[in-house]
């Protein structure tokens, strides 16, 4: 097991230690102010980072030009969380 971990390359913010992990929020978009997609992670002590992502939307329902750019940040999350640390 891994004792000295460094912080996640990308992360914005990143948690205290819970038992056997830490939790951290990593690259962020903002469509609108209530549109927004964020990638989050959570790093173990063994050194395994796990990546997904969150979608905030409080717009229901949402324009076309919002949902290109909402499938663009979306791309980009998933581009982002696929990326190898380092």
């Amino acid at each position: 097991m891994i004792t000295d971990l460094q912080i996640p390359a990308d992360a914005t913010w990143i948690g205290a230690w819970e038992g056997f992990h830490r939790i951290f929020d990593g690259k962020g978009w903002a469509i609108e102010h209530d549109i927004t997609v964020t990638v989050y992670g959570t790093q173990h002590r063994d050194g395994r980072i796990k990546r997904k992502i969150a979608v905030g939307c409080s717009a229901d329902p949402i324009t076309s030009e919002q949902a290109r750019k909402l499938a663009t940040a979306l791309i980009a999350a998933a581009d982002a969380a696929d990326e190898p640390e380092g």
